[in-house]
């Protein structure tokens, strides 16, 4: 991934700069994603990239999944996931909520917690899922990119995370935020609720994803998504 211009550099680990003349070439180290650390309650981390031109090429990724909001059993909240704002989120069983709705287990007397963040301009994390037998799972995090163009062959991904327990809660997408002049490439961009495809647990929510470009728009629209997961004991709702 390279950003260009006048914005910070950013060098995931795994890039190598060519060899010198004469220098043998030394062996291919494996690119590993940009990301960032996971939130506490006075700590905001997050992916902030301002250049004139960000390329994430086919081998490249900025993913967050997972990065968000605790869930239960991982939060200072015991068996209750973690929302928006640091405060107590979703109950025993319950998938995450951001943009969508978390799934529900019908086995559950507790409720999930509300949507929450902007549309236009989101900036949250994914909510993390309650517990069941098992941890619930952290949300996804956040990336802001602001360019005049972005070049997007790789991916982007802030999705939830899956959870540990039978019937627990999978985290909330988090939040991708673009300012872009030109958006161009085939990539994918998500911010999905965490999924297990339909077995065992309660899926996340799906997060939010905001595009505003001025200019021209490459990237295939299908390959943009916030889908809410696909879980055996509920489903979440898209984002």
């Amino acid at each position: 991934m390279r950003p260009e211009g006048d914005g910070s550099a950013v060098s995931p680990a795994g890039d190598r700069s060519p060899p010198s003349a004469g220098e043998a070439p030394g062996p291919e180290v494996p690119r590993i994603p940009l990301t960032h650390p996971v939130p506490t309650a006075g700590f905001r981390p997050g992916v902030d990239l301002t250049a004139d031109r960000v390329t994430i090429d086919a081998t490249s990724a900025v993913d967050v999944t997972g990065r968000g909001y605790p869930g239960g059993n991982q939060s200072i909240f015991g068996t209750f996931g973690t929302t928006a704002g640091f405060v107590q989120g979703a109950g025993r069983g319950n998938g995450g909520t951001h943009g969508g709705v978390g799934g529900h287990y019908a086995g559950s007397s507790e409720a999930g917690n509300p949507t929450y963040g902007s549309f236009t301009d989101p900036v949250e994390y994914g909510a993390g899922g309650g517990e069941w037998s098992g941890a619930g799972a952290y949300g996804g995090g956040r990336v802001h990119i602001v360019a005049n163009e972005l070049v997007l062959d790789g991916a982007l991904h802030a999705d939830g995370a899956i959870s540990t327990g039978s019937a627990s809660g999978e985290g909330a997408g988090g939040s991708v935020n673009l300012q872009l002049v030109n958006l161009l490439g085939s990539g994918r961009i998500s911010a999905d609720g965490g999924s297990t495809a339909g077995s065992n647990h309660s899926a996340g929510g799906g997060g939010r994803i905001a595009l505003r470009v001025s200019g021209s728009i490459g990237l295939p629209a299908a390959n943009v998504h916030a889908l809410g997961g696909d879980g055996y004991y509920g489903d979440g709702g898209h984002g």
